[in-house]
């Protein structure tokens, strides 16, 4: 996402992101189950993010 922000021209020194999942999981221990099943894999999706922050002035 930043390389695509950075395209459309925002200089790279203002955008800041941060890969979310493991360390911050919002779906805490709702999901279980060991296998790669597609109702734990759709379960742990919300968990899969990026925090975006774009610093500027007007």
């Amino acid at each position: 996402m930043k390389e695509y922000l950075v395209s459309k021209g925002i200089e790279a020194n203002r955008v800041y992101t941060e890969g979310k999942g493991e360390k911050q999981p919002v779906t805490g221990d709702k999901c279980k189950g060991n296998t790669k099943s597609k109702a734990l894999i759709d379960c742990l999706q919300p968990d899969r993010r990026v925090d975006i922050e774009v610093i500027g002035t007007k």
